[in-house]
């Protein structure tokens, strides 16, 4: 039986293709020439100078068959000509983080190098800059970096070790060097220096109602001095509503430097970063010690400690040990895992080694199971820290694919619609070889290469196709999503995310006016799918795909007749997070 409903849905749908029948008649509107408007996009962005921008469409449009060769090499002429005037144009202007943006890509592309876009010699007068701001701590940082990438070396850095003594910055200035850490340097030398300048943040949201009464809303957690002149490090999580536009509340920031009976000190959200749990605040006041980074990573087993206000109790210092590295718990990169004990409040705290240097900060712990805590580790912070300075939020970049790690590599599962990875036609199944020349096989591999990357930059990406043949691409970075997940279910990518989220390709085999059947067609090795017993050729109903953005999970519902279950129908909901790392 049709019940009234299921009557006005068929006689609305009559109607519907009754009126598209009729309006076809009138006659069909003139195409516009597709060739034509790739073209003059493509001119649009030389003539607005988006060069790079510009290659990657010139790029796309010959590998669409849109551009012949010979126009190819035409338009890619002026292109690299006018990457070389940015380049000059930046120098000019000493906008070095520009010049460093275009001389990287002058290299990827083999372009010959026009005169002063040596890159160690560009990092050297974008750290006088810093000098001469007096934004000693980006200098140093962006020091780390240049050391960590080899553009430069320690004897480059002979001038920035000193300023680093002469300003009292004589952790950092040991950094900077050569030597290897001072091996009888203990935690307990600096203590004292150490717990004055470990603070407690409190972010006052106001007044809750819940079940009719009125309670205070508070947010404490803990922060730390990176900068002598009041600027410290702590949680996203912790000051979220400062900064959050979907938070609609009343929201105050202030520290305290002691106990309750300290005076609240009013303090400012300077930069943040919600992908990797970290923001940099700004206190009107001054300090004499700063924590400085470790010169070296800590090892499994190596006593640590940590220190905040867990519970509001300030100033408590508690040890333990690393249980593992590489936990892959964040968006971007891997955090650590200690038994150090850790509660509500320790958020945004220092993690120190044995020398007293820093090397995390603590993030999280799992509730009810006591010793399972984590930590984002220091190298993250230093990555970002100099784009926090500049003040606002964080962006990351991303190509926009999801990728499966396994023995054989990373393949390719997904390209997010609109994104580099989509507009290069990466398919699945795709393996990626190299970024930047840098051989990848493992997620944290591409992390740290793209963390250090910003939207707009050009990398040079190498894949192996499904039919074994290899292609360079080069692809413009874009602006990270908060979530991928989420941002493409908004689009309505519903079933597209099956394959990336649960790791299985579906295909459709039948639908009604109430429900669609599908079959999987391929299971990955480890992914959710596989870990449930799903295989090939396993026949399904679709029940729907619902996306929890606060418990930040996806649930799948079907019902299924697996093969492995003698193709007994069942009905069962796979489950995925959807903050992970593998969207890059």
């Amino acid at each position: 039986m049709i019940n009234v409903q299921q009557r006005k849905f068929v006689f609305l749908l009559f109607v519907t293709l009754l009126l598209f029948s009729c309006a076809s008649k009138s006659g069909t509107p003139e195409l516009p020439d597709v060739r034509e408007l790739n073209i003059q996009e493509l001119q649009r962005l030389i003539d607005e100078r988006e060069p790079l921008m510009a290659l990657e469409t010139a790029d796309t449009l010959l590998k669409r068959g849109i551009l012949r060769k010979d126009e190819h090499g035409s338009y890619r002429a002026e292109i690299d000509e006018m990457i070389i005037d940015e380049f000059s144009e930046a120098l000019e202007k000493s906008d070095y983080p520009g010049a460093l943006r275009y001389s990287k890509a002058i290299e990827l592309l083999g372009i010959n190098l026009p005169e002063g876009s040596d890159r160690g010699i560009i990092y050297r007068n974008l750290l006088d800059e810093l000098l001469r701001n007096n934004m000693l701590i980006p200098a140093f940082a962006e020091a780390s970096e240049a050391l960590a990438s080899g553009v430069l070396s320690y004897e480059d850095l002979d001038f920035l070790r000193e300023a680093a003594r002469n300003s009292g910055y004589t952790a950092w200035s040991e950094y900077l060097s050569a030597e290897p850490a001072a091996a009888d340097a203990t935690i307990g030398q600096d203590l004292p220096g150490i717990i004055d300048s470990t603070v407690t943040i409190w972010v006052n949201r106001g007044i809750r109602i819940q079940s009719g009464m009125g309670y205070p809303d508070r947010v404490i957690g803990s922060g730390f001095f990176i900068d002598k002149t009041g600027y410290l490090i702590t949680n996203y999580h912790v000051i979220a509503s400062e900064v959050d536009p979907e938070y609609e509340g009343y929201s105050r920031l202030f520290i305290r430097r002691g106990d309750s009976r300290s005076p609240r000190i009013p303090a400012r959200v300077v930069g943040w970063d919600p992908i990797l749990d970290l923001a940099l605040l700004k206190a009107e006041i001054n300090t004499d010690y700063v924590f400085s980074p470790g010169k070296d990573l800590p090892r499994l087993g190596e006593t640590i400690y940590a220190i905040g206000s867990p519970g509001g109790l300030e100033k408590t210092i508690t040890s333990g040990i690393v249980s593992a590295t590489e936990r892959r718990l964040l968006q971007l990169g891997e955090a650590m895992q200690i038994d150090v004990p850790v509660n509500q409040g320790n958020s945004g705290g220092p993690l120190l080694n044995e020398q007293g240097r820093l090397v995390g900060v603590v993030f999280a712990g799992i509730e009810f199971f006591e010793g399972i805590n984590f930590a984002v580790p220091v190298y993250w912070l230093q990555a970002i820290l100099t784009e926090m300075y500049g003040e606002g939020e964080v962006k990351h970049p991303w190509i926009g694919t999801a990728l499966h790690e396994d023995r054989n590599g990373l393949t390719n599962l997904y390209a997010a619609p609109g994104s580099p990875a989509d507009n290069a036609e990466i398919e699945e199944g795709y393996r990626l070889l190299s970024i930047n020349g840098q051989a990848v096989t493992k997620l944290r591999e591409i992390n740290a290469i793209l963390v250090r990357e910003r939207p707009g930059n050009l990398v040079k990406t190498e894949w192996e196709k499904n039919d074994g043949s290899r292609e360079s691409i080069y692809m413009v970075l874009q602006k990270r999503p908060h979530s991928p997940v989420l941002e493409a279910h908004k689009r309505g990518a519903e079933k597209d995310l099956v394959l990336p989220l649960f790791g299985m390709r579906i295909q459709e085999t039948g639908a009604t006016l109430w429900e669609k059947s599908y079959v999987v067609e391929k299971v990955y090795p480890g992914s959710v799918a596989d870990e449930t017993g799903l295989s090939p050729n396993d026949p399904f109903y679709w029940r729907g795909l619902k996306i929890d953005s606060e418990r930040k999970i996806a649930l799948l519902r079907m019902v299924i007749k697996k093969r492995k279950a003698g193709f007994l129908e069942s009905s069962i909901q796979l489950g995925a997070y959807i903050d992970v790392d593998y969207f890059i």
